[in-house]
């Protein structure tokens, strides 16, 4: 059970019902489940209900067009070894290599090598569970496409990954935002309001994480 913030420690927290069983931060704003990360249940049946599987044809070719715009928009930061964090079916992995890039996915569920298969993507491209298996690789780039509100420990985690960056970095998050418009107009129908989202982060909160590493947003 949390009785402070996991985002910024902070204890000033405040629960409302609009949040649904979330509670906010009032000093960086962010919405956690204050009991944790709860959910177990990822596997593949997960991943057919949220439209990550080969059968969603038209989610999936959605998916890689996005992707593929996320890392044309990384320009010259990509030239190096990238690393995406969470690859779930592997399209990200594959748009990625489609485009010539250098890159590999890091999960810790099992089961992903079975959708990533589907893809058509090398098991030598997918690190599960254990950093060391990232042998002699640094990365330049990492990519946290809709798996950062999935990490329990993110300060941990961090600092696990910091090891195996290069000194110049650049890191590419897209996550639900607990400051945006959508939320506090939609208030508990916020679709991001889900078991298996256990924090939604804002901008301040990103802010004083990655500042711990010497990032800059």
């Amino acid at each position: 059970m949390f009785n402070y913030c996991p985002a910024c420690l902070s204890k000033n927290l405040i629960k409302k019902k609009s949040y649904k069983k979330f509670w906010n931060c009032k000093n960086c704003g962010s919405l956690f489940q204050p009991e944790g990360v709860s959910f177990k249940s990822y596997n593949l049946t997960y991943f057919q209900e949220r439209g990550h599987d080969k059968s969603n044809f038209i989610i999936n070719q959605a998916k890689l067009k996005t992707f593929k715009n996320f890392w044309e928009i990384l320009g010259n930061n990509i030239n190096q070894p990238i690393l995406e964090v969470g690859s779930a079916s592997g399209l990200s992995l594959k748009a990625a290599l489609e485009m010539g890039l250098n890159i590999y996915g890091y999960d810790l569920d099992p089961c992903v090598i079975e959708l990533c298969k589907e893809n058509n993507i090398n098991q030598e491209r997918l690190i599960i569970q254990d950093f060391k298996k990232i042998k002699n690789l640094t990365f330049g780039t990492v990519a946290f496409f809709d798996s950062f509100e999935h990490i329990p420990d993110v300060q941990k985690f961090l600092t696990n990954l910091n090891t195996y960056l290069k000194e110049i970095c650049t890191v590419i998050i897209v996550i639900p935002n607990a400051e945006s418009l959508s939320r506090i107009i939609l208030g508990n129908f916020w679709p991001h309001f889900t078991e298996d989202h256990w924090i939604h982060y804002t901008e301040k909160a990103l802010k004083i994480i990655f500042n711990e590493f010497n990032f800059k947003l």
